[in-house]
């Protein structure tokens, strides 16, 4: 608990040289001056300065306008600025500050980054706060690093690192989900993170809008459970989810009181129960037609037809109006003797 290099700092600038060099006049002759007056600078700039401030703000291009604006984070690069500064701080230089400081002075300094940072990107600096974690570092700094984990992941703080690490993996992967190209273990992991009230918020945040992004109709029941979520900000997003993906017109709204939002769900619900399973197949059913007509040899078109019977019985109907249209009849027989049981899909 003990600052050495600060305790040190009056005893080496006692002995200072006029000239502002260090060690004794008669050690001269054998380059000790150099080499104490050397040692005395590091060990005063290890004692005075905790940080180094870059000057230049970080500068990032948005890709479409043209236009350059200041940023304060550019995380990516491992600089955050802090306009207080009017300047940038190195995130690894940070942390191992933080790893030595027995005083707790640093962690002011980390403090004022995570106030620099917009709130929904703090989350990317957590690679950063997990070094933390380890054995060895300063009980003030393994503190600060526990808080700002629980507070971005939604877990609690007395979570073992493992945890946090399984946390951080869960959501860079769940990040990668892009679009539409997805497969159903995708889907049903997307699906369980988001009615997962043990993940955190941010986690099941981040699932929802991943699986949003997917454009499945397989997402439409996960929206409509999660319109009954007690997290406001959760219903807000599953409730604009479920009307991109349905285009329905029926309303709800996710500040109301518990009573009200019930009735609004039901509406949901009800049109679900009715109508849900056809819309969910003719929307697959949509997809798949194209993925088989534009499918290009054996495989490719084994493939295509092999989704459209997994359909099951509901995808028959449109199968029958497309053999009689005379479209593709080879693979659509195909499809449908699989769909009948005369014989499988080869």
């Amino acid at each position: 608990g003990v600052d050495w290099y600060r305790e040190q700092v009056p005893h080496l600038l006692r002995d200072q040289r006029a000239d502002g060099s260090f060690g004794t006049a008669r050690e001269e002759g054998n380059g000790y001056r150099v080499m104490a007056t050397s040692f005395a600078l590091l060990f005063l700039r290890r004692a005075t300065a905790q940080l180094t401030v870059h000057p230049a703000p970080v500068i990032i291009t948005h890709g479409g306008s043209g236009a350059e604006e200041s940023e304060a984070t550019s995380i990516d690069r491992g600089r955050v600025f802090v306009p207080e500064l009017d300047g940038s701080i190195d995130l690894d230089e940070l942390v191992e500050r933080l790893r030595e400081d027995r005083t707790g002075r640093v962690v002011a300094s980390a403090q004022a980054v995570v106030a620099a940072v917009p709130v929904d990107r703090r989350v990317r600096l957590l690679p950063w706060w997990f070094r933390l974690l380890e054995e060895g570092v300063p009980t003030s700094s393994r503190l600060f690093a526990e808080r700002a984990i629980a507070e971005e992941t939604g877990l609690p703080a007395e979570s073992s690192r493992a945890r946090f690490l399984e946390w951080w993996e869960t959501w860079e992967r769940v990040n990668q989900v892009a679009g539409p190209d997805v497969d159903r273990a995708t889907i049903a992991e997307l699906s369980a993170l988001v009615a997962d009230r043990t993940q955190g918020l941010p986690l099941r945040v981040a699932a929802l809008t991943a699986l949003r992004r997917t454009q499945s109709p397989e997402a439409v029941p996960v929206f409509l459970a999660t319109l009954a979520d007690d997290d406001e900000t959760l219903r807000a997003l599953a409730d604009r989810a479920v009307r991109a993906a349905t285009r329905l017109p029926y309303p709800f709204d996710p500040r109301a009181d518990e009573t009200t939002r019930e009735s609004q769900v039901a509406v949901w619900l009800d049109w679900w129960a009715r109508e849900g399973e056809a819309w969910r197949v003719e929307r697959h059913f949509a997809r798949l037609r194209s993925d088989l007509e534009e499918a290009r040899g054996v495989e490719a078109r084994a493939a295509a037809r092999a989704a459209i019977v997994a359909l099951g019985a509901p995808a028959l109907p449109r199968v029958e109006a497309i053999i009689a249209e005379g479209s593709y009849a080879f693979d659509w027989l195909l499809v449908r003797e699989a769909l009948t049981g005369e014989r499988g899909v080869r």
